[in-house]
């Protein structure tokens, strides 16, 4: 009997890990940046977003621009998410017509003291004279990180398996017994 119950706990510990985690419980910080051209005055700027998916402020250092903008002054943090709305900080400057692709790096670091450094790019534009919106290409492209849902199928579905046997196993011997 004791080996059965020993079963059912490792079930119930295998659909546990079969139900993923919340994207609230990583430290996950989203970079978005456009480059948009000013028909009027025929500027360029540039405009970054970064999102904070994490329930505490994120605080920033080593942020890195490229190309180095003198006199912008980068944000020192991004806004903790509330509900299902991540934090929030915006700001832009103004690029040379020459500017190619532009890009941004931080460190970020919350309050359990969890660091980690993120990067985004967005490419720039020759010329402003086109139109004002940045071409489908300009978006950035961000890692994937975490883990597949594979690997917890998987697992689960070995242990599972074994808790299962174990059950099974465990009924035989008492009916034997």
């Amino acid at each position: 009997m004791k080996l059965g119950k020993a079963a059912a706990a490792a079930a119930a510990a295998c659909v546990a890990m079969l139900v993923p985690g919340t994207a609230a419980s990583a430290h996950v910080s989203e970079v978005a940046g456009a480059v948009v051209c000013d028909i009027g005055t025929g500027s360029l700027t540039v405009t970054w977003t970064l999102h904070n998916l994490y329930p505490q402020v994120a605080t920033l250092s080593k942020v890195t621009l490229s190309p180095e903008v003198d006199g912008v002054r980068a944000p020192k943090t991004i806004a903790a998410k509330h509900g299902d709305k991540p934090g929030e900080v915006t700001f832009s400057y103004p690029l040379s017509a020459k500017n190619g692709s532009v890009s941004i790096s931080y460190v970020g670091t919350w309050p359990d003291g969890y660091t980690k450094g993120f990067h985004g790019a967005a490419e720039g534009r020759s010329s402003c004279a086109a139109a004002s919106a940045p071409p489908a290409s300009s978006r950035p492209t961000l890692p994937v990180t975490g883990s597949s849902p594979a690997v917890y199928v998987v697992i689960g579905g070995t242990l599972l398996a074994v808790g299962g046997a174990l059950l099974l196993f465990g009924r035989r011997r008492s009916e034997t017994a």
